[in-house]
């Protein structure tokens, strides 16, 4: 059965990396058709739109979209497209190679960040000459869809839980709801979670070796990862009072993942797990504050 992919290169680099990608796919050899679309900055000077309504037709009917980059006319690009798919989850896998250098050569990570919501909603408004605003939207909905897409996934790949990485210290609403739906969706499918503050955790992921697994994140924000623990234990990442489980015992050190209003992460697969722990998960230190990322 042939598939059909619809190639926007877009803008900038897009007309650089896209007719690479498609060389690639080309010599794959698998049964693919190509069905060239436009959309971004010079459609919209040549056409007045950014996205022709042909083009947004296209990518809805076809079985796959091949899409470079948008410039100035992103929000009117990126974000139909992905209505037109129903893009839900953006799955972004980042791994370290062997013979290419790396800060982590041990780095498998996976990104399930929300992609419908957040500041990307697109609610803004110039209240006046001196005041803009920016709505940020999340839905419980959305977030359970999330999370129910990162409990299959963890699950089709041998991970046992993943952490939440929130800003509801802060956010308490909007990744207070974020974070509540996905820890009620993962304790009703069985799947363990664990929280770390985002800041925190991007903060420590270049600099800590161990970090475990899969991360997913809240809208704008959603990520998964997967590492090798080193030979040497690392301290935890701070954990958020709020959602401590003293009620779910567990092992005093083991690879952990995690979940978030911004990020989470998954635990590695019990075939690549080392006998040495990434961090301690004893009650003690889930509940305790979190603790400021070390200053350089």
């Amino acid at each position: 059965m042939t598939d059909e992919i619809v190639v926007i290169e877009g803008d900038g680099i897009g007309q650089e990396v896209v007719p690479a990608a498609v060389e690639v796919l080309e010599a794959v050899g698998a049964d693919f058709t190509f069905t060239r679309a436009d959309a971004g900055d010079d459609v919209l000077a040549e056409t007045g739109e950014a996205l022709p309504g042909e083009t947004y037709d296209a990518v809805a009917a076809a079985d796959a979209t091949l899409f470079g980059a948008a410039g100035e006319t992103a929000a009117d690009v990126i974000l139909p497209l992905r209505e037109a798919v129903d893009s839900s989850v953006n799955v972004r896998p980042a791994r370290a190679y062997p013979g290419v250098d790396a800060l982590r050569p041990e780095t498998d990570v996976v990104f399930l960040r929300e992609n419908t919501e957040g500041v990307y909603a697109g609610h803004e408004d110039r209240l006046s000459d001196d005041l803009s605003t920016l709505t940020r939207v999340t839905t419980t909905s959305a977030s359970e869809r999330l999370a129910r897409f990162a409990c299959d996934y963890t699950a089709e790949r041998d991970v046992d839980g993943f952490h939440v990485a929130h800003k509801a210290n802060v956010m308490r609403e909007t990744d207070g709801r974020f974070r509540d739906a996905v820890v009620r969706v993962a304790d009703d499918r069985g799947v363990e979670t664990e929280e770390v503050l985002m800041d925190a955790f991007a903060t420590r992921l270049p600099c800590r070796r161990g970090w475990s697994a899969a991360w997913a994140c809240s809208p704008a924000r959603t990520s998964a990862r997967r590492t090798r623990c080193s030979s040497r234990s690392t301290a935890p990442p701070p954990t958020s009072p709020a959602r401590a489980s003293p009620t779910r015992p567990r092992p005093s050190s083991r690879r952990r993942c995690c979940w978030s209003t911004s990020a989470t992460t998954t635990r590695a697969p019990r075939s690549t797990r080392p006998s040495r722990t990434c961090w301690p998960t004893a009650p003690e230190r889930r509940t305790s504050a979190a603790t400021p990322p070390p200053r350089t």
